[in-house]
Formats: C-alpha cells, structure tokens, sequence
C-alpha cells in the first residue's frame, strides 16, 4: 500500500484574519511606511498602483502580527480598513487576494498537550465555526482558519502550506 506523500514548496507564517482568506505568499510587496496615518500604509517609496494590487488584497504588518484589507490605492498609499502601523519601524507585506487556492496548515502552541478551537473555511466555502483540533500538521484544503484559542491560553502559531 502506498502511503501519500506531501512536499509543499510555498509556505507563509499566517495573521489570523476573518474579513479575508490566507493570501498566497506570491506576488508580495514588503517594505517600511514611510510615515504614519490612520488606517493608511504610505510608503514613498513603492507605488502600489503600478504592482497591481488592487482593493480587498491584504496587507500584513508583520512587526505587530496585524492585518488589514486594501479599500482605496492611490499611488504610494494604500487605504486599510483598520489601523495597524504604529511605526515606520514596523514591516508590512502586501500580498495580492484570490490567489490561495487552498492550503495546508500546521497549528502549534508552546504546551505540547494543547487543544485549538478554531473556526475554519475549506477550500469549497464551507464554514466550520468552532472545531477543536489537535497541534500538528493538518491535511485539509483550506482557506482560513481564524478565532483560534488554546486550552492552556497559550498563542496560537499557525503555518500555511501551499
């Protein structure tokens, strides 16, 4: 009997994030803004409008492990729907939306015994709100997984496989 074999060759530490799937760690712009206001990423340095992204793609700032959606470009500022840039020491990646077909997932917290509640999209839609999963890898096609706790309150570390 052959056993299945998975080799995933992308993967992305994922910011929970309900209001938009996983986004695929390609076509990614990453930098520092270049100044601060609310609910904006100014970053003169990049004009977002020539990278093609476009509203609803997702923008991470990885310092702060926030996220946020696209509402309006307009060259070199991107219009969020929430505020979270607090420095312009803080990293951002933008990642282009519609493009996570459907991931793996390996969800971890520092108690090797902890239980996940979480609530998941599968890659057909499906919404299964409040399913507990072990830590580990998990082979389902998905295309969020978000509102996660741990048993022992711990954090909760995921990592999307593509």
């Amino acid at each position: 009997m052959s056993a299945q074999s998975l080799q995933p060759t992308k993967a992305l530490s994922v910011i929970e994030f309900s209001d938009a799937d996983i986004p695929f760690p390609s076509g990614v712009a990453t930098g520092n803004p270049s100044s601060l206001s609310i609910n904006q990423l100014i970053d003169t340095s990049v004009n977002f409008q020539e990278l093609n992204f476009k509203v609803n793609d997702v923008v991470y700032n990885v310092t702060d492990n926030t996220a946020a959606m696209i509402t309006a470009i307009s060259g070199s500022t991107l219009t969020l729907n929430a505020d979270i840039f607090v420095s312009t020491s803080d990293v951002y990646k933008v990642f282009p939306s519609g493009q996570n077909q459907g991931c793996l997932v390996h969800i971890s917290t520092a108690t090797a015994s902890d239980v996940i509640r979480c609530d998941i999209k599968t890659a057909a839609g499906d919404l299964i709100e409040g399913i507990h999963l072990s830590q580990g890898y998990h082979p389902i096609q998905l295309l969020n997984i978000y509102n996660t706790s741990s048993t022992s309150g711990d954090p909760v570390k995921i990592v999307a496989f593509w």
